[in-house]
């Protein structure tokens, strides 16, 4: 958001979790980019509307590199107006 100059709240709108095995270790979280198509026309929503909702992908890895849980959110972008 920083890159494309956009000064927005975050919200999340949807979530869920899937814990896929137990850690004793830190762990690591992973987000899956959206494509850049994606990742313009939420930029073109927000700028047309002053809100945009898009969705992103996370992965938690243990210390070993194992997966072990799974995130996708859904989130809205709104405009600041402060």
């Amino acid at each position: 958001m920083r890159e494309a100059g956009l000064t927005a709240h975050v919200v999340i709108q949807d979530a869920e979790i899937q814990y896929l095995q137990p850690t004793t270790s830190d762990v690591t979280a992973t987000v899956a980019m959206p494509d850049p198509a994606r990742w313009q026309e939420a930029l073109d929503t927000f700028d047309r509307r002053g809100r945009a909702r898009l969705a992103l992908s996370v992965t938690l890895h243990d210390a070993t590199a194992k997966v072990v849980a799974t995130f996708n959110g859904r989130y809205v972008l709104q405009e600041r107006l402060d």
